[in-house]
């Protein structure tokens, strides 16, 4: 067992034995062990930081130093290939291997492989061994017996970023196997088959590695109900390429929303702005290059709750409220009429009543008028016959005065009897022209 700072310790399988513990001060190179691995042959390869490899001899229980550079070593990781070759991984300076019972080789692979943090050995079957090498930002396969070296993914590519935790080996369905990767993003799950095949490799499976909803992320398969209001609505997704030589394509649909896919585009994000309510099921896929197949579809769903006046109970309600209202207008208006009705029937009652009266008191006084009139026709007509006939009278006596007056003046009198006969005359004149004028 390989410790941080401690050294090695050997642990027997016999429990009654004790463990040993092994450090700089038996032989050790440093006490910080970052590589460990047990050969055919029983030597144990121990791979430390800042100083070189060490190796564990059993027949003389001493531990013996090789100097691969003239620089101290940062070594990752230590496997042994199916034809007993030992291979080494360093931090910056490449990847070593040793033939067996031969000196180390230095792997001319490039810059490609100067940065390797992880050696598994995939199974041998028909290629040979090969070994999976992991970066800190790609992936590549190494040909044991030929040294070529093969990248299996974009060093772009978000789902091989920073893959400097541990890998292992396991064998998934139908003995497949399978490596899985940490990474900062999660657990990668390398089909080994597929990586072999390269060009010839099944469509590259999807990941949807977020969401969000208003500006707030949210988990892309556990969205669930949104509420009740138009929702801005992203996804990011992502596939992994067995084959970097050719771009990542991608499609997506928002079913509830339109069943078209969208145009194939190396963008791996779907944004909806303005999602009203309803039930929403969003689907992608990928696919190599413009010919290669697409993906199985990947799924997440997800609704937005419809607002309350919107639901068909509350539409019902909001009828029946609206049914009962203008039912209850018209009864109030129908009451309304039928006080009004009343009223005017009243009113014309009594103003009927009262046209009556005025009517009889006029009746009444029209009765008195006529009598009236007829008091003051009778009075008139006896005033008139009594003027006529007082005039007359009068008149008649008049003349004679008049009459007289004038042969008494015929007869001489003296003067002092004219003087009073005109006088008698003048004013027997004007009394003749008022009775006249009456």
């Amino acid at each position: 067992v390989g410790t941080a700072a401690d050294g090695l310790y050997n642990i027997p399988t016999d429990l009654a034995r004790q463990p040993r513990h092994y450090t700089t001060a038996n032989g050790l190179l440093h006490n910080t062990v970052t590589a460990l691995l047990a050969d055919r042959t029983g030597r144990v390869w121990v791979g430390s930081h800042d100083t070189g490899l060490a190796a564990f001899e059993p027949s003389t229980q001493k531990f013996a130093a090789y100097r691969l550079t003239h620089t101290g070593l940062n070594i990752t990781g230590l496997t042994e290939d199916t034809d007993g070759r030992i291979w080494l991984a360093t931090e910056g300076n490449g990847i070593f291997f040793r033939e067996p019972s031969k000196t180390w080789q230095r792997l001319a692979a490039g810059r490609a492989a100067e940065y390797t943090y992880n050696l598994l050995l995939l199974p041998t079957g028909s290629h040979g061994p090969q070994l999976l090498l992991v970066h800190r930002q790609d992936l590549s396969l190494l040909d044991c017996r030929t040294r070529r070296l093969t990248p299996l993914a974009a060093t772009d590519d978000p789902l091989v970023r920073d893959l400097l935790g541990p890998a292992a080996r396991a064998t998934g369905p139908h003995g497949a196997a399978v490596a899985w990767l940490s990474t900062r993003t999660g657990l990668l799950r390398l089909d080994v088959a597929a990586a072999r095949q390269g060009t010839a490799a099944p469509a590259p499976g999807l990941a949807l590695t977020s969401a969000e909803v208003d500006g707030e992320y949210r988990p892309a398969n556990a969205l669930g109900w949104l509420s009740a209001a138009r929702h801005r609505v992203c996804f990011t997704f992502q596939g992994v390429s067995l084959n970097p030589s050719e771009p990542l394509a991608y499609q997506y649909r928002l079913r509830g929303l339109a069943d078209e896919w969208s145009r194939p585009s190396p963008t791996a994000e779907a944004q909806f702005p303005g999602l009203d309510a309803g039930w929403y099921v969003f689907e992608a896929r990928v696919r190599r290059g413009a010919a290669g197949p697409w993906s199985p579809v990947t799924t997440t769903n997800f609704g937005v709750a419809t607002p309350i006046w919107r639901t068909w109970w509350f539409r019902l309600l909001a009828a029946l409220a609206l049914a009962s209202l203008a039912y209850g207008l018209l009864r109030h208006r129908e009451r309304q009429l039928r006080r009004t009705q009343y009223v005017l029937e009243r009113t014309v009652r009594e103003r009927t009543t009262e046209l009556r009266q005025q009517k009889a008191h006029i009746e009444d006084i029209n009765a008195d008028l006529v009598v009236a009139r007829d008091a003051a026709e009778a009075s008139r007509r006896a005033k008139a016959q009594f003027l006529a006939n007082m005039s007359h009278e009068i008149r008649t006596p008049m003349n004679a005065v008049v009459g007289l007056t004038n042969l008494l003046q015929a007869t001489r009198p003296s003067t002092e009897q004219a003087e009073y006969l005109t006088a008698i005359e003048s004013s027997s004149q004007n009394l003749l022209v008022i009775i006249n004028d009456i």
